[in-house]
């Protein structure tokens, strides 16, 4: 089966990526396909805080998983360096899904990343 060309999955894409739109100004929405899912991948533009947020979701399950990665410059290794943040699995539909990305969007994952490290007093 051609996954790239599966209507039922171009649909999803399409529906998930249309529901982001009001989004644009702050994420890069690049998608890629990989023999086990598809992958969205929203490259935040805030030079600030920048984070990669990743929405994967595998042909042969319905969940859907995102996981939020700060993104850093290793200066030694001269390459970007990502660090996981945050990660929600095993979301069941596309509504939740969306639920879930705008809390992310929002900044829950950099919240929870702060205070498992204990910066409460940072923030």
């Amino acid at each position: 089966m051609d996954i790239e060309s599966s209507d039922d999955i171009q649909t999803e894409i399409e529906y998930i990526i249309f529901n982001l739109s009001i989004w644009n100004y702050i994420f890069k929405i690049k998608k890629e396909y990989f023999l086990e899912g598809y992958t969205l991948f929203l490259e935040e533009q805030d030079k600030i805080y920048p984070r990669l947020i990743v929405i994967h979701k595998k042909y042969d399950n319905n969940n859907f998983s995102i996981y939020s990665y700060e993104r850093t410059f290793d200066i030694r290794a001269g390459k970007e360096k990502f660090i996981e943040i945050y990660s929600i699995k095993e979301i069941e539909n596309r509504e939740d899904l969306l639920k879930n990305l705008k809390k992310v969007f929002c900044g829950v994952d950099i919240l929870s990343y702060a205070s498992q490290k204990d910066l409460k007093g940072f923030l």
